[in-house]
């Protein structure tokens, strides 16, 4: 059965390079959106008690709670996707259940399982990727990975070939040429960290342009589904873009798109819809805010005027909230999925990667910590949490 959310980053064994180079955003994108990455072929399977334990001679990609994709063994059982449990160097478990224990026969190999989306066209550093669920609005992505330092993205409702598409979002007239996508502050071939969390709808892309403190800071971007608060939403899809280059920005702050900036009183830039609510006319400039309130500043810092301590003294909480998709001036137009922000100073208290048990209406999920704050930056601002879990809804 496929599991609702991945993730993927760059210090994964075997993960794609992203760098100053043309292609490199586009060699991302399609190893955690379609092919995945790492195969590797096990040289053993054993199953005990319902959990399988694999060797591998020459290591692996996987770490627990990520997505593994089997295949080639015998029994049946234990091809597919599997949530890894537990790794050591050599060796990652799975839960099997219904598998009879003993040894698995067959060339039995595993990767990183993709988010199942497709790749519909290609060119040279171009492509356009569509979601997988049918339940999904399944509007396109078009990338242009043409230039060393960032990539162009623009939504589409429609396209018949790479170069061709009907209903874009950010229209031209918003921002010609395409949103902007930051990958390194320098065309060179250093990698640059990165994270990438996806379901069936949409996926969240955290990139950090400079090498320095790899994971440390960067900043948020996004495409796909959101919740929307109208039934049958057929256009509920958005682009969370920068509306300029931005490979280079060690400032952040509000105005420029970055998904991790939060303000209650004046909700921030870079969101594109392919329509308003009313389904009339085309491209929305939308708006994103969080639910909690935020006086103005990045998730999980220092500078948020009304930021309160970390954990929250009451109930030793850390307070997560979602953000909202607005039409400015019109309606909240829905609520962002997997994705939470903190009203709190506590940026210093997690690293890149850390995750944490989630409680209350999260019980059950694991929550995954990604630095943000600017994408150029070289020390530790602020902090969002992806669910890696899921469903996201």
């Amino acid at each position: 059965m496929p599991t609702p959310v991945k993730h993927f980053h760059s210090a994964m064994t075997g993960a794609p390079i992203l760098n100053g180079t043309a292609g490199s955003l586009i060699a991302v994108l399609d190893a955690c959106l379609t092919t995945g990455f790492g195969l590797q072929t096990a040289s053993g399977v054993t199953v005990a008690s319902g959990i399988a334990t694999a060797n591998f001679a020459s290591g692996h990609s996987f770490e627990p709670d990520t997505i593994a994709l089997f295949a080639g063994a015998t029994p049946a059982g234990l091809n597919g996707e599997k949530r890894i449990l537990t790794t050591s160097t050599n060796t990652v478990t799975f839960a099997v259940a219904g598998v009879a224990d003993g040894a698995a026969t067959g060339t039995i190999t595993a990767k990183m399982a993709p988010a199942g989306w497709a790749k519909e066209f290609s060119g040279t550093n171009l492509a356009a990727y569509r979601a997988s669920s049918v339940e999904s609005t399944r509007m396109y992505l078009r990338v242009d990975d043409t230039s060393t330092t960032n990539g162009r993205v623009v939504g589409y409702e429609a396209m018949t070939d790479i170069n061709t598409g009907t209903g874009p979002f950010p229209a031209a007239t918003q921002i010609s040429g395409g949103g902007w996508w930051p990958k390194a502050n320098a065309a060179n071939a250093t990698a640059r960290a990165w994270t990438l969390v996806a379901d069936s709808k949409g996926f969240l892309l955290h990139i950090h342009t400079v090498s320095t403190g790899q994971g440390v800071s960067g900043s948020l971007w996004k495409f796909g589904d959101f919740a929307s608060l109208k039934p049958g939403d057929a256009y509920a899809c958005s682009l969370q873009c920068g509306s300029t280059d931005l490979a280079t920005n060690t400032l952040g702050g509000g105005g420029v798109g970055h998904f991790e900036y939060c303000n209650s009183q004046t909700p921030q830039v870079g969101t594109y819809l392919p329509r308003s609510f009313t389904t009339l006319g085309g491209s929305v400039a939308g708006l994103h805010a969080p639910i909690e309130y935020f006086a103005g500043g990045v998730s999980g810092a220092a500078n948020q005027p009304t930021a309160p301590a970390s954990p929250n003294g009451p109930d030793n909480s850390q307070i997560l909230s979602k953000k909202l998709i607005i039409e400015n001036g019109v309606c909240r137009r829905g609520m962002e999925r997997g994705l939470y922000v903190i009203p709190q100073n506590c940026h210093n208290a997690f690293n890149w990667r850390d995750k944490i048990d989630g409680q209350g209406v999260l019980a059950g999920r694991k929550l995954l910590a990604i630095k943000c704050g600017t994408p150029a930056g070289i020390s530790s601002t602020g902090v969002v949490f992806i669910d890696i879990t899921g469903p996201w809804e």
